[in-house]
């Protein structure tokens, strides 16, 4: 007998509406922060390639959720055309 998955995150994926917010809010924080300078430069810096890092899971994990791609391994995620093959499933869909 196999047992489900329980995660819920690939379902949510499914929904451009989640799938914004989940995109736009924390890059609006980092910039947020900076402004009132809540954060140093150096910072600032970090957190963006952090934002790219993060990114490039949730560009990953919302492709899988679609249907688009099998699964989610190293070289889907590190792949840094990966917004730009799949733009109109990502952005318009």
């Amino acid at each position: 007998m196999q047992q489900k998955q329980l995660s819920t995150k690939p379902a949510l994926m499914r929904n451009t509406c989640v799938y914004y917010f989940l995109i736009i809010v924390p890059l609006l924080t980092v910039f947020i922060m900076a402004k009132k300078g809540w954060i140093s430069n150096s910072e600032f810096v970090i957190l963006l390639l952090l934002y790219v890092l993060y990114r490039q899971f949730t560009d990953a994990y919302r492709l899988k959720a679609r249907g688009i791609i099998k699964e989610v391994n190293w070289k889907v995620i590190i792949n840094p055309t990966l917004q730009m093959k799949y733009f109109k499933e990502l952005y318009l869909q």
